[in-house]
């Protein structure tokens, strides 16, 4: 008697099949990949909404202390405290363009610095997290110069992205689409300061400067550019309370 070997043969994959099982993977290898990055990027927004938080802390920390929010303009942090030498300038707390020098203000970190300067306030800045909390300058490489020139490297706390976080002080909110004097916003530099540094500021946000929101009430409030790194593109910006934004 014969077995019919055709009976007991094993069928293999036809050529259709195995694209079919290979489109199969590489579509749930997409929908894990799309659905993994927007698991890390909801944890960058949400540990970025965490330092906002710890800075709203040092914001109301700093106004129960000296019983005022943070003023426009601050001495340059290089100058000794007391003793100011050399040229004395100031330096606004603005989130915007500098149009002297081509460049964003680090207004976060201008803003850290007028903070350490108060005693019981220093120590909040102490607790922010070593990687998210360094010293920064948007002008990376070079060292630090003195007073009067150029950029200060200051303390900054970066948000999850690897963007300094900014800081909206009231006096220089909403749009400002052309350069304006410092000197024409919050009027002459305090004594002993003899100007301000920079000279000129521009706040549009349709060349990224900043975001165009405005301000609640006369207080300062802070945001994140987000993934895109982009004041203008408000939408992936993070905040915690979002501000009216001015067109």
């Amino acid at each position: 008697m014969h077995l019919d070997d055709t009976k007991n043969s094993t069928r293999g994959f036809t050529l259709i099949e195995l694209l079919m099982v290979v489109l199969i993977i590489g579509v749930l290898v997409a929908v894990g990949l799309s659905v993994g990055g927007r698991v890390i990027e909801g944890g960058k927004a949400t540990q970025t909404k965490d330092l906002l938080k710890s800075l709203e802390q040092v914001l109301n920390s700093y106004e129960q202390t000296t019983d005022r929010l943070p003023p426009g303009s601050i001495i340059d942090p290089r100058q000794p405290e007391g003793a100011p030498t050399g040229t004395i300038l100031h330096m606004p707390l603005a989130d915007a363009w500098d149009n002297n020098n081509d460049r964003i203000i680090n207004s976060v970190g201008l803003f850290l610095a007028e903070a350490r300067r108060v005693e019981g306030v220093s120590s909040l800045l102490d607790g922010f997290d070593a990687r998210n909390y360094r010293l920064f300058r948007y002008t990376a490489g070079l060292p630090d110069p003195a007073p009067g020139s150029t950029e200060p490297e200051l303390m900054t706390v970066i948000d999850a992205w690897g963007q300094p976080i900014r800081f909206v002080h009231p006096a220089f909110h909403g749009v400002r689409r052309t350069a304006e004097r410092v000197a024409d916003i919050l009027g002459p530099a305090p004594a002993p300061a003899s100007a301000y540094y920079p000279a000129e500021i521009r706040r549009d946000p349709a060349r990224n400067d900043a975001d165009g929101g405005m301000t609640t009430n006369g207080r300062p409030y802070f945001y994140s550019v987000g993934p895109d790194g982009r004041a203008g593109s408000v939408d992936d910006n993070v905040y915690l309370v979002e501000p009216r934004i001015q067109n």
